[in-house]
């Protein structure tokens, strides 16, 4: 069994969340706005993989306007001015939504695979192993999220400069969410 095992916080904990991902969600909502629902469902929906309605994404929007543009100069300007202005604040908006996240949201959210860190904690409090978060600026935080969510022994570290010295045999890194998905395999045990 592994003797330390590490959590990237930033993909494990908090990778659910893709302010970029969201943000294109908003930009649609804001193109829907403009031209309405009707419009909306004619130009700017297309056919999914399986047959279905699908909202385009706001790439493909930017095409359709060129081409609504030769149909409706005044629409087709006022969509594009629109989302030109919506393309010039985007990293603003995004540093915003980070740090909306990360000031009020984070400590607030239930932690992916809950169950298993609680058994995994108990687990490496009896063998002797130590389960360490790594955060950049948030120590404070994290621990207060994982206190939130029911941990009680772990540690959280800025980086991985804490694994110098440490056997590479005896450590495992969880850096994506997916990583977790054979968690037990990876610290070297079976699930019953």
């Amino acid at each position: 069994m592994k003797k330390v095992v590490v959590f990237k916080v930033e993909n494990v904990l908090v990778g659910e969340y893709d302010e970029r991902r969201v943000d294109e969600g908003n930009g649609r909502k804001m193109v829907r706005r403009i031209v309405g629902d009707e419009v909306f469902g004619r130009e700017f929906m297309k056919e999914g993989k399986r047959g279905e309605r699908v909202v385009m994404s706001f790439g493909e929007m930017r095409e359709k306007v060129s081409e609504l543009r030769k149909r409706d100069e005044v629409l087709g300007e006022e969509i594009e001015k629109r989302m030109d202005e919506w393309e010039r604040r985007r990293e603003e908006r995004l540093e915003e939504m980070r740090r909306g996240y990360v000031e009020e949201k984070f400590e607030k959210r239930g932690v992916r695979g809950r169950e298993d860190l609680l058994v995994l904690e108990k687990i490496l409090s009896v063998k002797g192993g130590r389960m360490v978060f790594v955060s950049g600026e948030r120590k404070v935080r994290v621990e207060n999220l994982l206190r939130k969510n029911g941990l009680e022994r772990f540690e959280v570290e800025k980086d991985m400069d804490f694994l110098k010295g440490e056997n590479e045999e005896d450590v495992v890194v969880f850096g994506k969410v997916k990583d977790m998905k054979d968690l037990w395999g990876k610290v070297g045990l079976r699930r019953a």
